[in-house]
């Protein structure tokens, strides 16, 4: 397995080289941004040192938001939120599965810069949670503390334990493909944000590449472009064979069978064609209409009392494990506990958080074709790993 660099931005103000004794038999074993006579001694302490302007081939890095809940302009402990009333919540998910996604021989690292007034230790744990969750790794930015670099190296210790996690791949019965770029951009990455939100589990497909839609039940097509002769072909064949295809009115005329709102959905061989009366603009009503289309009745797994939670839903290569990533956005664990079913028969589940050295088991309960279990307090991140 290819070496996991667990990056630390070195603060400007950190002039003193004997900080490096802080990251001594850490997983922090790589610096961005050192200045020269810190790098040159960090590197006889067998630690990488990057400069900010060349990175490695195999890494791209990418801005991203401080995770958390969003507060309201109005300042004090005020959260803004959403149509639904959930809190909104600031995640990079989203974007290290984007990168992933683009770029799959890249490591994707997320750039985001603690505000001030929430540099606080969860804070920055929920930072690192957050990317290493999806795949990706936080750039480090470190409190001005040893005790703020020895937590952070647990957490970064907790995933080199758990890096074949990575490789998991995916598990979702939706897909939203696009280039993900020009004028398609900010609707497209949207809709795989607020998807995310609504905790319906999906695949990232690149237009350009996409060679088979097997598994999948509905696909979105947010662009505003057509596709090309070969994806309109691939996508109506998906959608005769049985799949749901939501698109825009550029695909052209639809039918209008149900009462749909916003879309003309028609019987397309074994399947149904939904497309958009008008513009697709508004990427909450198109993640949340495509939940609609498809139905709860395509469930792969449900939350309860999740309203500030995030959920990745992945499964290894021999699809004997399954693994759903839970991460706390609210800072401290729900006023009540959150609960989860999972479409499947499992017959074991087991629970790892950031806080504890070892998982401990969790009563699996059948409920209809799959299992339901309940979950003890979450402060910022666990795994809910399930073997058949």
């Amino acid at each position: 397995m290819a070496k996991l660099r667990n990056p630390l931005h070195w603060p400007p103000g950190w002039t003193d080289p004997s900080r490096l004794d802080w990251l001594r038999d850490t997983q922090i074993n790589c610096l961005l941004a050192a200045p020269a006579a810190i790098a040159a001694k960090a590197r006889t302490l067998g630690l990488e040192t990057i400069d900010a302007d060349s990175l490695p081939a195999d890494v791209v890095m990418v801005k991203g938001n401080w995770p958390g809940l969003r507060r309201s302009r109005t300042g004090g402990d005020a959260v803004e939120t959403w149509p639904t009333g959930a809190p909104w919540v600031d995640s990079n998910g989203w974007l290290v599965r984007l990168e992933m996604a683009l770029h799959p021989e890249e490591t994707v690292w997320i750039a985001a810069e603690p505000p001030r007034d929430a540099a606080n230790m969860a804070g920055r744990l929920l930072a690192f949670a957050d990317a290493a969750a999806y795949g990706g790794r936080w750039v480090i930015v470190p409190g001005d503390d040893r005790d703020s670099i020895q937590r952070i190296a647990r957490a970064a210790a907790f995933f080199s334990r758990h890096q074949e996690w990575a490789s998991f791949q995916p598990l979702a019965v939706l897909a939203v493909i696009s280039d993900f770029a020009g004028s398609n951009r900010f609707l497209s990455r949207e809709v795989l944000n607020l998807t995310g939100r609504l905790h319906r589990p999906y695949r990232i497909l690149d237009k350009s590449r996409v060679t088979s839609l097997e598994g999948l039940k509905a696909v979105i097509y947010p662009d505003a472009t057509p596709p090309a002769p070969e994806l309109r072909d691939m996508l109506m064949r998906f959608a005769g064979q049985g799949g749901l295809l939501i698109t825009g009115p550029q695909w052209g005329a639809g039918g209008d069978e149900g009462e749909h709102p916003r879309y003309r959905v028609t019987r397309h061989g074994q399947g149904r064609i939904a497309v958009a009366k008008a513009a697709l603009t508004d990427p909450y009503l198109a993640a949340n209409d495509a939940t609609t289309l498809l139905s709860h009745a395509n469930d792969i797994v449900r939350f309860w009392n999740a309203g500030a939670m995030g959920s990745h839903y992945t499964r290894s290569a021999d699809g004997r494990r399954s693994l759903v990533h839970l991460i706390n956005y609210a800072g401290a664990p729900g006023r009540f506990p959150v609960s989860v079913w999972v479409k499947g028969l499992f017959r074991s589940a087991r629970l790892w958080t950031l806080e504890d050295s070892d998982s401990r088991p969790l009563e699996v309960r059948p409920d209809r074709d799959g299992v339901e279990l309940h979950l003890p307090p979450i402060a910022v991140y666990a795994a809910v790993e399930l073997a058949d």
